[in-house]
């Protein structure tokens, strides 16, 4: 899960820090700038942590079928799992798109 994943100190947030190095980490395609952008986007509180709720915001399943099954390594179904996630509604787009 991405929140285990992601915070590294085990406090309940995913700091600045551990977004940008994490985006780094998994290979998202995204400058340091463009991951600070997002982070401030989904970090609705302005608490400069992402917590579970932010994250569920942003990373909502868009469909329970699109779960991996074990040992399944089809590039279709890979892609099928992606396209699972709605990764941002168009007004955070718009928001990330604001800050810069």
């Amino acid at each position: 899960m991405l929140m285990q994943q992601l915070d590294t100190d085990l406090d309940g947030l995913i700091s600045k820090k551990d977004w940008i190095e994490g985006t780094a980490r998994y290979s998202f395609p995204l400058s340091s700038d463009e991951a600070e952008l997002i982070f401030a986007a989904i970090d609705e509180d302005g608490n400069d942590g992402l917590d579970y709720r932010e994250l569920l915001r942003v990373f909502q399943p868009a469909s329970l079928t699109s779960a991996p099954r074990p040992g399944d390594k089809d590039e279709a179904r890979a892609r099928e799992d992606l396209e699972g996630f709605k990764v941002f509604s168009e007004a955070q787009v718009r928001a990330i798109e604001d800050l810069g």
